[in-house]
């Protein structure tokens, strides 16, 4: 059970949407050479009318992004209507933290599982 939950864990990690601090014009530019955003990526855009777009990115080009929502509609968003992103990042520390305290707490359980079972019997 334990390793299980580790598996799933590690596999997954522990993400969060960090922000691109980036004037408009740098982070168009990132986003159009590919250092900022590509193909797989989870991002949040931000753009000029105030709406927030979240997708997983299928494709970016010199013109627009594309990709799905998260319930899976398909979304273009031009890149020069760009004002902010945020990546999603995994967070190494705290997968750490969360597979240690799954094998744990899954040692735990074994342990009580195996005192409790004889004096069932």
């Amino acid at each position: 059970m334990a390793v299980v939950f580790a598996v799933i864990v590690s596999i997954s990690g522990c993400t969060t949407l960090q922000p691109t601090p980036l004037p408009p014009e740098e982070l168009r530019a990132g986003i159009r050479d590919g250092s900022l955003v590509e193909a797989g990526d989870e991002i949040v855009v931000f753009v000029a009318d105030g709406t927030e777009y979240a997708l997983r990115v299928w494709s970016v080009d010199e013109n627009d992004i594309r990709g799905a929502s998260p319930t899976g509609s398909h979304l273009t968003v031009a890149v020069d209507d760009v004002i902010a992103v945020r990546t999603r990042q995994i967070e190494p520390v705290r997968t750490m933290y969360a597979v240690s305290g799954g094998l744990y707490l899954g040692a735990m359980a074994t342990m009580i599982l195996l005192i409790m079972i004889p004096l069932a019997l």
